[in-house]
């Protein structure tokens, strides 16, 4: 045979593995995925124990007392009148009044009322302002009568005032008399 021919011979063994080649490049990064929905809200947990309460602070020394006022005064207001002529049939004639400052009075008023025929009327009104707070009448009158007459009343005056006691005759020629018209403040 043929040094060159012959029988095939015999594969032989695995040489050693090669070495292992460069990394390849990294690739790019994917797209962000979308977000996932918002899971359920979590159930509210127990309310904690109360704490405990504070120690009370220490109390203020007292402040100091204030000065005393001076005690006020109530003088009542006052005015008087002599004789007031109150002819026949005339309108309303104030025989006594007073001009007190705004506030609350007790106001007393009184006078003599006489008249000069028989068988007549009178008639008095307590005012405050233009107000009528009291008012009295008294018909037919002995001959030639002489009668006191008194009216009261409780005002609130908001600003300064007249007070006034206005009386009439309505048949014969009459007079008041001793007139006097009292306010005494209130609180």
């Amino acid at each position: 045979m043929d040094a060159g021919a012959g029988s095939p011979g015999t594969p032989g063994a695995n040489g050693p593995n090669g070495a292992n080649g460069a990394s390849g490049v990294d690739g790019t990064n994917g797209a962000n995925g979308a977000n996932g929905a918002n899971g359920p809200n979590g159930a509210n947990g127990a309310n904690g124990v109360d704490g405990t309460n504070g120690t009370n602070g220490v109390d203020g020394a007292p402040g100091v007392n204030g000065v005393n006022g001076v005690d006020g005064t109530i003088a009542p207001l006052s005015a008087t009148a002599g004789s007031v002529a109150l002819p026949t049939g005339s309108p309303m004639t104030a025989v006594v009044s007073l001009a007190p400052p705004a506030g609350s009075y007790v106001v007393l008023a009184k006078t003599e009322l006489s008249h000069t025929g028989a068988g007549d009327t009178v008639e008095c009104v307590l005012k405050a302002g233009a107000a009528t707070v009291d008012q009295i009448a008294m018909k037919t009158l002995p001959a030639l009568a002489a009668i006191p007459a008194s009216l009261q009343a409780v005002v609130e005056l908001p600003s300064p005032s007249q007070l006034s006691l206005e009386c009439q005759v309505a048949v014969a020629n009459g007079s008041a008399n001793f007139s006097s018209l009292i306010a005494i403040p209130t609180a």
